[in-house]
């Protein structure tokens, strides 16, 4: 059976997001009145004692960063904030993150809903992120559900024992370009359990005409041009 993935992932060693389209409020995570959080962002714990932090200048560039800590694997937290979609199907988030102690676990999350006040859950598509002393950079781009009308993008320590920092979260839509190109970086990936494998398989000569085509599918890409010649 031929599956199409719902996250095309690209992880960048620099560059932001750009500010186009943004759909969050105070992507930059500058305090609230107070200064013990970011505005617009609240946190959950999910009933499991993960511990918020936050730091007004905390982020790489002296902006504010958002933290959890855990202290064991039974622990979670994250920062989040529901934002609306309107007619954007695909979205594209960045941001930086850092972790502290070897079994941090951060983990970008993006939680589909039906409407943007409460939590009308429909599915969500999870990010795992390589442990990094340093901050690092990522990007990816997801597809929405048809009857999604909101997201909330969840900053997590993800039963990890440890602290994970965020930084510069934004959450915008997705270029055309940045869909085909992250496609095409997909359809270089090997065929996964339950797929089919490409045909011809490369190098091979087929008797056949004419001659079947398969290839992995691919969020996105609504057309191609197949070039071929006689051996």
């Amino acid at each position: 059976r031929v599956t199409a993935c719902c996250a095309l992932v690209l992880l960048i060693c620099a560059a932001c997001v750009n500010a186009q389209d943004e759909l969050l409020i105070n992507p930059t995570l500058a305090p609230a009145e107070g200064g013990e959080a970011p505005a617009a962002w609240t946190y959950a714990d999910f009933n499991t004692g993960g511990e918020p932090l936050y730091d007004a200048t905390g982020g790489r560039d002296g902006d504010g960063a958002a933290g959890v800590r855990c202290e064991t694997v039974e622990q979670r937290g994250a920062w989040r904030q529901n934002a609306a979609l309107g007619e954007t199907r695909y979205v594209l988030a960045g941001g930086r993150y850092r972790t502290e102690g070897a079994g941090a676990k951060a983990m970008l999350r993006l939680t589909w809903l039906r409407g943007v006040e409460g939590w009308q859950f429909i599915s969500d598509v999870r990010l795992d992120l390589p442990a990094s002393e340093e901050w690092a950079d990522f990007q990816a781009v997801f597809h929405a559900p048809d009857e999604a009308l909101a997201v909330a993008p969840e900053l997590f320590n993800f039963f990890g024992v440890g602290t994970a920092w965020w930084d510069e979260i934004h959450l915008r839509r997705a270029t055309p370009e940045e869909v085909l190109r992250m496609a095409g970086q997909e359809l270089d990936r090997a065929p996964r359990d339950g797929e089919v494998p490409y045909a011809p398989a490369d190098g091979a000569v087929t008797s056949t005409n004419p001659p079947a085509f398969v290839w992995l599918p691919a969020e996105g890409v609504e057309r191609w041009i197949v070039q071929f010649a006689a051996g």
